[in-house]
């Protein structure tokens, strides 16, 4: 039982540390100076409106970002 549990520990903590190819990833990431936005489409976050045009409070907030 000890043993299976410290293997298990084990793993966590091999499966905890970053990889070379995650800081990589992170540094592309970095050189786009790209943010990404995660939205779902609602009456106070994300919609279009009558004018075909996109407005709700979190696409403003994200429009302030450019």
């Amino acid at each position: 039982m000890r043993l299976l549990l410290s293997l298990l520990i084990t793993l966590l903590f091999a499966a905890c540390t970053p990889s070379d190819n995650q800081n990589k990833q992170k540094q592309t990431v970095a050189d786009k100076h790209e943010i990404t936005f995660v939205t779902h489409n609602g009456p106070t976050t994300y919609y279009v409106n009558g004018d075909n045009q996109l407005s709700g409070l979190e696409y403003d907030l994200a429009t302030l970002f450019i």
